[in-house]
């Protein structure tokens, strides 16, 4: 007798700015089951440059007390650790779509850089990219910057 396989949810989103509009990257998202007695996580994700995310699951992620057939989403968004959205009072209930597209708006903190205008005798550019340490396999993040030497 074929084993059925557990339906795989894909929910798929950006995180933008609510003020401008534009992406924001670097923040963790994740995904919850809304339950009666107890919400269940269901998977995180990074936003990319492009302030997109990816959290996939199947069933087993949310059907353990009720045997809930379709997932109850919502997200929450982090910032270094603070919470800084979440869409906990805007459900979407009983997702049947196994793909589910979002955009969370948050209200990023307007950031002032001191500029230091010492004189700079030397520059170097870095660039390389990120190695999986478990894999040794390259990434697509790039990295990017400049070593200044006075």
């Amino acid at each position: 007798m074929a084993t059925k396989k557990p339906k795989i949810y894909h929910a798929n989103g950006r995180v933008v700015d609510g003020k401008t509009s534009r992406a924001v990257r670097g923040l963790l998202v994740q995904a919850w089951d809304r339950d009666l007695i107890r919400d269940a996580p269901l998977g995180s994700s990074i936003t990319d440059a492009s302030g997109m995310f990816s959290i996939a699951f199947d069933q087993s992620a949310f059907a353990e007390l009720f045997l809930d057939r379709d997932p109850d989403l919502y997200f929450k968004v982090f910032d270094g650790g603070a919470l800084i959205a979440s869409t906990e009072d805007s459900v979407l209930w009983n997702v049947r779509s196994e793909v589910t597209t979002v955009e969370i708006e948050v209200d990023t903190p307007q950031v002032t850089i001191p500029v230091d205008v010492t004189p700079v005798q030397d520059t170097r550019c870095i660039n390389g990219s990120v190695i999986d340490h478990t894999t040794g396999r390259e990434g697509p993040e790039q990295v990017n910057g400049i070593a200044a030497y006075s």
